[in-house]
């Protein structure tokens, strides 16, 4: 990485946010392939709160997970996708990260891409939030506006999506986060 160096116990130094470049992007552009969730509804499904997968339905709270349902091969879904909320009270225009496989309603589409994992899709889905104040109910997400939607991201020497950046931006604030657990646990210890 041309713009980190290593630096602090498990870390990297970066450039901060405010002075990196960033640039807009076609969502249907950074992403292989799209699709909608299987379900028709969650009253359709069996309810399994101990192995059961997560129910994912237009929400932003809980990670989209509204329930926990018995695995149906039908409708099972692969992880490691970012979903984009169509639907919802409130929650239309939100994104979400799902890294496990899952069931979600017909009301979330889903994107996947070889460069995608736990810590760009956070990163992702965070800078996707950013416009959702333009969709609602009246205007919301259709594959189509989706594809089109623009999204700020910040970008490499070549003007192409830093995901390096945003992959090790994700893990400086975990790294940090969990850190501070350990020092107030250290802390109360003494």
């Amino acid at each position: 990485m041309s713009e980190t160096t290593e630096n602090y116990r498990g870390g990297y130094n970066l450039i901060p946010l405010k002075d990196k470049q960033w640039k807009s992007f076609f969502i249907g552009d950074i992403f292989d392939y799209f699709t909608p969730g299987k379900s028709k509804g969650l009253n359709h499904l069996e309810e399994d709160k101990t192995f059961g997968k997560s129910y994912i339905g237009a929400t932003n709270r809980n990670n989209g997970v509204l329930s926990f349902v018995r695995a149906d091969k039908k409708l099972l879904q692969k992880g490691n996708s970012v979903g984009f909320i169509k639907n919802g009270n409130g929650s239309a225009g939100y994104a979400i990260y799902k890294y496990e496989s899952f069931i979600s309603t017909s009301d979330v589409i889903f994107a996947y891409s070889d460069w995608l994992n736990r810590y760009i899709g956070l990163f992702i889905t965070t800078c996707s939030d950013m416009s959702q104040e333009k969709y609602s109910h009246g205007y919301k997400w259709t594959k189509e506006r989706l594809l089109r939607s623009g999204i700020m991201l910040p970008v490499n020497e070549c003007e192409t999506p830093d995901y390096e950046y945003m992959e090790q931006y994700s893990k400086n604030l975990l790294y940090r986060k969990l850190q501070s657990y350990i020092n107030f646990s250290t802390a109360q210890k003494e």
